[in-house]
């Protein structure tokens, strides 16, 4: 597992399907990830295993999907993560 704490937004692969979320509690062998997106699991909690999850990375995200993740991050209230993503979109 790459170094990943309890807040981290987070990519996790569970059974081929990434799902985005953050960290809520890290076990002995699994993480625990309380999803955001896609939309149909917002708000479930996954437990994948460590090296099935890595660190959030927005640069992978294509333009049109900046405003998706900006209005996740206004729900979950994460004012950094917002302001860079509207430094980003305003930058494309």
């Amino acid at each position: 597992m790459e170094d990943v704490e309890i807040g981290d937004w987070v990519t996790a692969d569970v059974s081929g399907k990434l799902y985005v979320g953050f960290v809520t509690k890290l076990g002995t062998y699994v993480t625990f990830v309380q999803v955001t997106h896609p939309p149909e699991y917002a708000g479930e909690t996954f437990r994948p295993t460590h090296a099935n999850v890595r660190p959030f990375n927005p640069d992978f995200v294509a333009a049109e999907d900046l405003t998706a993740l900006i209005d996740i991050a206004l729900d979950v209230g994460d004012r950094e993560w917002f302001a860079e993503l509207t430094e980003r979109r305003e930058a494309a």
